[in-house]
């Protein structure tokens, strides 16, 4: 039985896309049914969390909205700088509605894509208007949050500064944390880096746009088990798909709502 949910950020909870300006990574476009799904394992009592190399105040910003238990940014960092570890699980719970994942009431995310102005004021938040009606799709499977540098303020959450570490060494700090083992984990990676905690876990799983090397991962080559490849593209609704597999799995609890 999966007992700890981690994933990465860029090629699996996004398409995998960086949309910058002359200042720098300005936004990330996310999918509001992996919110969901990550919403709905952790009411089931899978803690969730993220991995990345990124140091972005954005990821930031989801993971607090999603109130995830763990957050590492800066894992496997090749120029070794250190590592911010957040908990934003000792806030108020998350409401399971999907509603509350679109209309969100904090004057923090009132950037997200589904602003209650329907003269779409959160174009405001973008330094351009083409960029932000390309974002603002009408199909609802994908359905997107944009969390610009306004939406960053007010953070809250238990955090501190890590050594530099890999994500695989990461993943072993949270599991001693949680007193389980690598082979209770469900890790969802998509590129190279990504493949020496792959290999640990007992269910590793990708997007189907991971790269080959990481398609390739199986018992036969030595990994703990063989990957599982989703249907769905990341950024579109992996973890959605995968949240409702791991789901499927377990009895249904009180508070978690399935599509």
């Amino acid at each position: 039985m999966i007992k700890l949910f981690l994933t990465d950020v860029d090629g699996c909870l996004t398409d995998g896309g960086m949309y910058y300006s002359a200042e720098g990574e300005v936004m990330k476009r996310f999918c509001v049914y992996d919110g969901m799904g990550m919403v709905c394992l952790q009411q089931a009592g899978i803690p969730c969390g993220i991995l990345t190399s990124e140091n972005s105040p954005l990821v930031k910003a989801r993971a607090e909205k999603l109130k995830l238990r763990f957050l590492y940014l800066g894992v496997g960092s090749k120029v070794g700088k250190s590592v911010t570890r957040y908990d934003f699980s000792l806030q108020d719970a998350p409401s399971p509605s999907l509603s509350s994942e679109l209309h969100s009431s904090s004057p923090s995310l009132s950037s997200e894509l589904h602003s209650s102005s329907p003269s779409l004021s959160s174009e405001s938040h973008s330094s351009s208007p083409s960029l932000s009606s390309e974002l603002h799709s009408s199909s609802p499977s994908l359905s997107s949050e944009l969390h610009s540098s306004s939406a960053l303020s007010g953070s809250r959450g238990v955090s501190a500064e890590l050594p530099p570490m890999s994500k695989l060494q990461a993943a072993r700090e949270i599991c001693a944390q949680l007193g389980i083992t690598l082979a209770d984990v469900c890790y969802v990676g998509d590129d190279i880096n990504d493949i020496d905690l792959l290999r640990e876990v007992g269910s590793p799983c990708c997007p189907s746009n991971a790269r080959p090397e990481v398609k390739g991962i199986s018992k036969s080559s030595g990994a703990k088990a063989d990957i599982r490849i989703l249907d769905t593209p990341g950024g579109q609704g992996a973890i959605r798909e995968l949240a409702d597999l791991i789901l499927d799995q377990i009895p249904t609890q009180k508070g978690v709502i399935r599509g």
